[in-house]
């Protein structure tokens, strides 16, 4: 089941890539921290799909039925 996140990829894309540049250019502090952008930006797409996940179960359950009032 394919998951249906929101995530800026273009944003994510270019830092990814800019991070593996400077990898290449053993830039490894600022490849380090590109990465770790890169990695927020999933994060975030993550969190909230969550987020929306949870809001759906509290607020849009159905009217209890009648076999659990017996």
């Amino acid at each position: 089941m394919e998951e249906e996140w929101t995530i800026e990829w273009s944003e994510h894309n270019k830092i990814y890539y800019e991070a593996k540049e400077e990898l290449e250019q053993k830039k490894y502090l600022h490849a380090f921290r590109d990465f770790s952008r890169a990695i927020d930006i999933l994060m975030t797409g993550l969190h909230s799909y969550r987020k929306e996940m949870v809001h759906q179960a509290r607020w849009k359950k159905g009217p209890p039925s009648a076999s659990q009032e017996d």
